[in-house]
């Protein structure tokens, strides 16, 4: 079972992403999503969560290794410098803004979209990768239940 608190559930669902990324052997292999290979996985998750944070709560994350040069490299910094945001009194009554979801407290944002991506996207790198695909069973059920209502 994942810690309930977006801080602590982010630092676990990211320690196993952050396993994946360090098991990884071929970047270049083929992942579940089409188009794809394993470095796109990590790239996906770099790329669109600054944007998200920075025009929904005014927030830039400081600039992460380039993937295609340092995808480990990459992952670590991003994901310490939102940890970092999540673990931060200060930050706790933030709010995003975004024309699809309305007002919702920061850690709360951070934790429905980019903390859930992580998670279902670990399973992509796991498999495209030959790595451990297991999910944790009551998360992975919490968000499909989420998702079966949309």
């Amino acid at each position: 079972m994942l810690p309930d608190s977006p801080a602590e559930r982010h630092r676990s669902v990211a320690a196993t992403f952050a396993a994946r990324v360090a098991g990884a052997q071929d970047w270049e292999a083929s992942a579940p999503v089409e188009g794809w290979v394993a470095r796109d996985v990590v790239r996906h998750l770099i790329d669109w969560f600054p944007g998200f944070l920075a025009g929904g709560a005014g927030m830039e994350l400081p600039a992460s290794p380039p993937v295609d040069d340092d995808p480990v490299g990459a992952w670590h910094h991003q994901t310490e410098a939102i940890q970092a945001i999540l673990d931060d009194p200060a930050t706790a009554d933030r709010m995003l803004s975004n024309p699809y979801i309305g007002q919702v407290p920061l850690p709360e944002a951070i934790d429905r979209f980019y903390t859930a991506d992580v998670f279902m996207h670990t399973w992509d790198l796991a498999h495209a990768t030959g790595q451990d695909e297991r999910l944790d069973p009551d998360f992975s059920a919490e968000l499909l239940a989420g998702m079966e209502s949309m």
